[in-house]
């Protein structure tokens, strides 16, 4: 068991062995069939890997700023009995969408600050990014993850 699964599963109360099914499981269609479970699971995962990432436990080296997402981080979450998570990609397109993550690319070419009304995307953008970092356009398998990439996550930058 990676150092990672470890602090998630000693530091997080939503990390209990009871919820680790529906933490792995692909939970995307809950968003319509039980979205409080949904809710659940997104932010589970967003908090656990926030303080992961400000442990600086997260593969690929000791940023405490920013996610990186990718096949080092799914080997990190791998486990025997529940496999590798399949759901991060909804976590980080409601991070990103919200304003909680920002991609580091996005982050280091703003203009202006994250907390400046006009520090946004267009509609348009909002929409196109969401679809892409769910899986839903721009790749040709949904085993690819939209995640995969930096994101900055604005708690920890604070």
């Amino acid at each position: 068991m990676s150092e990672l699964l470890k602090f998630l599963l000693s530091h997080e109360e939503q990390f209990r062995r009871a919820r680790l099914p529906s933490l792995y499981s692909d939970f995307r269609l809950q968003q319509a069939t039980n979205p409080d479970g949904f809710e659940a699971n997104l932010i589970a995962w967003e908090t656990g890997l926030t303080h992961a990432v400000k442990a600086g436990l997260i593969p690929g080296g000791r940023d405490v700023f920013s996610l990186r997402m990718g096949e080092p981080l799914l080997r990190a979450l791998e486990t025997r009995e529940w496999g590798r998570p399949l759901a991060l990609a909804p976590v980080i397109a409601a991070a990103v969408l919200d304003g909680r993550m920002i991609s580091s690319e996005d982050f280091l070419t703003a203009r202006t600050s994250i907390y400046d009304r006009q520090w946004s995307l267009a509609p348009w953008q909002f929409v196109s990014r969401g679809l892409k970092m769910l899986g839903l356009t721009g790749l040709r398998s949904t085993k690819a993850m939209a995640t995969a990439g930096r994101y900055v996550l604005v708690k920890n930058v604070e």
